[in-house]
């Protein structure tokens, strides 16, 4: 198999003829396939096939895949990355524009303000953002419509915010006003402002597989694109809460496994051992607690403490392994006499 160090590096020089910023545009076409679940390794083989026509293949059982928290990170920093329009602008505006400006004045100012304008208008445009993933609830495929009616009520509480839901069938529509307090600065001054990033939306279709609950999930945003880097924050936020809501949705509506055990399960325990049990000390006050013949809790009279015949076992148990710890003194003491 071919080395992939090889293969990039084959890609990049060849891309460097191609284009004029060649090692971006081979990172962005990474990119991009890595988006569509390919891992780097993968990425890399398809563009060499595609650029030179032989392959770099891997077995089907040994090929590395990329991890969602990977594909999230790149889909996030592209995102970030939608914030620096304005300093890009800024650099073309002293690197071009301002020789110009040297020779030609008018034209250097004609050019300026178009740039200007140029770049106001990106800075207030917004930017289109979109993650996919697939998510498995091992085991939740009984409970499917009781995650899906949990889920929504599950991720605002989590998150603070507050999430429509609207369900289609299989399919649960959620959508959150996102925004955040942001520091501007003008000059030498600083003040804060109310950052209205748009509506985050999250698509998730369920269905029932081998016993687990599949959830197909589609992350949108469209946030201004000079708060690239604020909505990322936040769009990360939403995507790894929605995911702790699932698992949290399943394990409020699993049922419990419950162990029954009563003072007449215990009382029936102990006399197979010949040990009568009438009453104990209290746990909390001390007081006499005389033991019922029946039920499972017992209630103190003088503190309302609540016993279980669970805690009566615990302290009996405790009780019993202190004892046993005495054995090796009580053996001592009877080889003495």
């Amino acid at each position: 198999m071919a080395n992939v160090e090889e293969l990039y590096e084959r890609l990049l020089s060849q891309y460097r003829n191609l284009y004029l910023n060649g090692e971006r545009r081979l990172e962005r076409e990474i990119r991009s396939l890595m988006h569509e679940g390919l891992s780097k390794e993968e990425a890399i083989a398809k563009l060499y096939e595609r650029v030179f026509g032989s392959s770099l293949r891997y077995p089907p059982e040994t090929a590395p895949k990329a991890r969602p928290e990977d594909r999230l990170e790149l889909a996030l920093e592209e995102l970030r990355s939608s914030a620096n329009m304005g300093l890009l602008g800024f650099l073309v505006f002293v690197l071009v524009i301002m020789p110009i400006f040297f020779f030609n004045p008018p034209l250097g100012f004609a050019l300026a303000m178009i740039s200007t304008i140029i770049c106001m208008v990106t800075s207030l445009t917004s930017t289109s953002w979109k993650f996919q993933e697939t998510l498995t609830i091992e085991g939740g495929a009984a409970y499917k419509d009781e995650i899906l009616s949990r889920v929504s009520p599950i991720l605002q509480e989590m998150l603070l915010e507050n999430v429509s839901a609207r369900r289609e069938g299989n399919r649960l529509v959620l959508k959150i006003r996102a925004g955040k307090t942001v520091i501007e600065r003008n000059g030498r001054s600083s003040y804060t402002k109310y950052a209205d990033l748009g509506t985050f939306t999250i698509t998730a279709d369920f269905e029932k597989r081998n016993g687990n609950l599949v959830v197909d999930v589609c992350y949108e945003g469209s946030p201004p694109r000079r708060y690239g880097d604020v909505a990322a924050e936040l769009f990360e936020k939403f995507v790894v809460g929605f995911r702790a809501s699932l698992r949290r949705a399943l394990k409020e509506v699993k049922p419990k496994a419950v162990i029954e055990f009563d003072f007449t399960s215990l009382i029936e325990k102990l006399l197979e051992k010949g040990i009568i049990l009438k009453e104990i000390k209290c746990p909390r006050c001390g007081a006499p607690l005389k033991l019922p013949e029946k039920g499972s809790t017992v209630v103190c009279k003088y503190c309302s403490a609540v016993i279980k015949a669970i805690d009566v076992y615990s302290i009996l148990k405790e009780s019993f392994e202190a004892l046993k710890s005495l054995e090796p003194d009580i053996k001592r003491k009877v080889v003495e006499e």
